[in-house]
This record gives structure tokens, C-alpha cells and sequence, in this order.
């Protein structure tokens, strides 16, 4: 069996660390929550990132 497929790599924590000079606001926050649900950002401009990483799933 292959274990260097998908399904055998560590899943990265719930939250990446934010780095010191870069601090987390609402601001920020918000602007990532719009560009995740955001197709037009897509090759296509039909799929968004919550497509596949659907976050009432966890993501």
C-alpha cells in the first residue's frame, strides 16, 4: 500500500500560528472568511475554496 497518498498525511492544526508582526483582527479575519466563499478567485471562476473544504465539516 502507498503511504505517501493524501489520506496518510498529517491533517495541520485548526488554526496556523499567526506570526508576531502580523496580528490577527476582525479586519482580517473577515477578509479571509470573504475570499474563502469567494469563486471568482478560482482558475474558473465557479469554484470557491469552500466547495471542497466545506467548514461546517471542520474544512
Amino acid at each position: 500500500m502507498n503511504q505517501t497518498g493524501w489520506h496518510h498525511r498529517r491533517l495541520p492544526p485548526a488554526l496556523p500560528p499567526v506570526p508576531a508582526d502580523n496580528s490577527l483582527t476582525q479586519e482580517t479575519s473577515g477578509l479571509g472568511k470573504m475570499l474563502f466563499f469567494d469563486s471568482s478567485v478560482s482558475a474558473n471562476g465557479v469554484i470557491s475554496c469552500a466547495t471542497c473544504h466545506m467548514p461546517a465539516g471542520g474544512g
